[in-house]
């Protein structure tokens, strides 16, 4: 399990992601050029025709024009080396990054204060005798969760990834556990029925606070252009670009990690009665995010549309004018 890390420490260290010697060290034929791209060989597919992989180290995005792959720091960890998100940002921080300290960080005044608050939190632990799904997929009490998880949409990389698992026994027995983690700890995690019988679809772990985290953060931490979502399922539809919020409200805290991470463009991809919340959000920090919407069709969410029809809504993305009122 990785080390939990500082805010700014994570900033820095996927802004300082040394590209060229990631990609050296897994034998790729890479080179930079006067325009700051770093291009060569392709570290997923191995195509080094026309040096198809390329990287914009301003902006810390990659693309293969021959896979069609792409992403930042930890997409390009995760795929190269198959690893999960605990382990890749461990390494991240830890191995393939020059910290690169910024001239003024507005943040670092007060990092120290907001994380002693943090360390003062209720510490959550997953359940006892919790099993790793990717560790036991014969196992009779396992079958019917991982069956659960592929109707969502969730396959085998997803949820080795995640570390998603479940327990034999107990308040969270017959339940898709997923754990959620801010900076490499443990905070909170989503317990999900699988029979559809029990009266709370959702379960979380006593004295979690899901308002001030978000799912999935972690993971595209760096990123400019992120999908909101209200669900876990829902983001997991594109884990490479989108983060939930535990529902429709975004609290204080959850806009503050938003910042921090380095997001610039929301794309809120909310059911359709909570559009409205959308509105809201770009009155209130219009001058700090650009607010983007996705509009769904009635009744559907992302994890029912699945990631193909996703995208191609992305495509439509509205920019939200909040000058205008919803009711």
């Amino acid at each position: 399990m990785a080390s939990r890390y500082s805010q700014t420490d994570v900033r820095r260290a996927i802004k300082g992601f040394d590209f060229e010697d990631f990609l050296t060290g897994q034998g790729c034929d890479v080179a930079s050029n006067d325009t700051g791209e770093i291009r060569g060989t392709c570290p997923l597919c191995g195509s080094s025709k026309r040096k198809p992989f390329c990287v914009q180290t301003d902006t810390g995005v990659w693309i293969c024009h021959s896979c069609n792959k792409r992403g930042g720091p930890m997409q390009l960890v995760l795929e190269v080396l198959d690893t999960d998100y605990p382990t890749a940002l461990k390494r991240i921080v830890e191995n393939f990054s020059v910290f690169q300290p910024e001239e003024s960080d507005p943040f670092d005044e007060d990092e120290e204060e907001w994380e002693d608050a943090k360390d003062n939190s209720v510490v959550i632990e997953l359940p006892e005798k919790y099993k790793l799904l990717a560790d036991n997929p014969d196992s009779i009490l396992a079958q019917p969760v991982i069956r659960y998880a592929k109707s969502r949409g969730i396959g085998w990389d997803l949820i080795r990834r995640y570390r998603m698992g479940y327990v034999a026994s107990g308040r969270f027995a017959s339940r898709l556990i997923v754990p959620v983690y801010h900076l490499g700890q443990l905070v909170t995690f989503v317990a999900r029925d699988i029979t559809d019988t029990a009266e709370l679809k959702v379960d979380t772990p006593p004295g979690n606070d899901q308002g001030a985290y978000c799912f999935n953060l972690d993971n595209i931490w760096g990123r400019e252009e992120v999908i909101v979502t209200e669900g876990v399922f829902d983001a997991l539809m594109l884990p490479e670009m989108a983060i939930a919020t535990f529902g429709k409200k975004i609290s204080v805290e959850q806009v503050r990690l938003l910042m921090r991470s380095g997001a610039k463009t929301l794309t809120f991809c909310y059911d359709e009665d909570a559009i409205a919340d959308a509105y809201k959000f770009a009155d209130k920090w219009s001058m700090t995010f650009r607010v983007k919407l996705i509009e769904l069709p009635p009744n559907r969410d992302p994890n029912k549309l699945g990631r193909d029809a996703m995208l191609g809504m992305l495509e439509d993305a509205i920019d939200v004018d909040p000058t205008l009122t919803v009711v």
